[in-house]
């Protein structure tokens, strides 16, 4: 580095990084911890560019996805818990979203001096990162993973649970079972499923397969002759589905902990619109498992479900009178059965959520329950 760069790196280091951390800090509530090779950043590169293309490459981008994670006092304080440390270099030649990572609580942005315009994109990719850290959020199982974990069971039951796919599947052309059916003599067959017959002796199926004109040939083969199933795709084309015959409430993402903190305070102030009190809603997380994707995911449902409840008994003055006369908290917590309990001013809403045990409390529940409390 020349005298030249070393001057223009110490001016930018004084002023507008300066400036850059303390507005990081202020966004985030906290002095955030960073760690930066600057000789990497700024090698063979003209000292002209460090004033704008800097703050662009690496700053600007944490501004933005800082406001969007930190928004509230609870994203600030998960924020805390999450993040240790910000690396940013250029060690790796990496740029765009390859570029940034997140592990064991350090953010790095390891990115090389090119797309200084993107400034969106790796906002975008930081959000994505440290925002789903932060608040937990989580990807349902992929449908593969739960293939795999299948035990070796009779091929008559696998295709069983196929016809229960294609069935849901059956609206969506686009998302058809692919699938590869070994036979016991060697040979297989490709295509999409269009129909199982299990339930007739000896069995059939009819399979759709595209032969070398880009054409469709329609095939029967019995179910007797098949030695395994491969499904094809999976990940793309099926939605999550459980084996133990739960579905985890048709959502791409289960909301973590500070997605739901953030939804009770968002439906207390709705309520209090519609029915004039606003309730403290609050979880029981000693109670729940935090990584369990069925059990958050039916917290969001049954926040739903009551903000739901309680609006449409808005016109009965009578209910609602009692509601705010006699609830002040509503405490969501795990439960071997469902059971809305008022004790004192507050109402225990209790249902059993883990994968061996699911009872949802659906707007009916709720109402009866308040019913019988009130």
């Amino acid at each position: 580095m020349g005298l030249q760069e070393r001057k223009a790196l110490e001016n930018f280091q004084k002023n507008q990084y300066a400036t850059l951390k303390k507005q990081l800090d202020e966004i985030a509530g906290h002095e955030l911890t960073m760690d930066i090779d600057w000789e990497s950043i700024v090698k063979e590169v003209n000292h002209e560019y460090y004033e704008n293309d800097i703050p662009k490459l690496y700053f600007l981008p944490l501004v933005s996805a800082l406001e969007s994670i930190c928004c509230d006092d609870l994203g600030k304080q998960a924020l805390k818990e999450t993040l240790k440390t910000i690396v940013i270099c250029n060690h790796s030649e990496t740029y765009g979203k390859s570029a940034i990572s997140f592990a064991n609580r350090v953010l790095k942005i390891d990115h090389r001096w090119t797309n200084v315009e993107y400034v969106d994109e790796r906002s975008e990719a930081i959000i994505t990162l440290l925002g789903q850290a932060v608040t937990g959020d989580k990807e349902p199982p992929k449908v593969s993973d739960l293939i795999e974990k299948m035990p070796a069971r009779p091929i008559r039951d696998i295709l069983c649970d196929l016809q229960w796919l294609k069935h849901r599947l059956k609206d969506d052309k686009n998302r058809a079972l692919n699938v590869t059916f070994t036979f016991h003599h060697g040979g297989c067959a490709s295509g999409k499923i269009v129909d199982i017959k299990t339930d007739k002796s000896p069995g059939l199926i009819l399979l759709s397969v595209e032969n070398n004109y880009r054409r469709h040939d329609l095939i029967y083969f019995s179910v007797d002759s098949i030695q395994m199933v491969r499904i094809h795709d999976a990940d793309e084309h099926l939605p999550a589905f459980s084996l133990n015959a739960i579905d985890p409430l048709h959502m791409k993402t289960a909301p973590g902990k500070l997605t739901i903190e953030r939804n009770l305070i968002a439906v207390s102030g709705s309520l209090k619109e519609v029915i004039g009190k606003g309730l403290t809603f609050r979880v029981n997380w000693k109670t729940f498992d935090s990584d369990n994707f069925l059990q958050m995911g039916s917290i969001s449902e049954l926040i739903e479900n009551f903000e739901q409840s309680l609006k449409d008994k808005a016109d009965d003055e009578d209910f609602i009178k009692e509601l705010c006369k006699k609830i002040n908290t509503v405490e969501i917590e795990h439960g071997e059965e469902k059971s809305l309990t008022l004790k004192g001013k507050t109402l225990k809403v209790k249902y059993p959520s883990d994968g061996k045990k699911y009872e949802r409390l659906s707007q009916g529940d709720i109402v009866d329950g308040l019913n019988a409390n009130l």
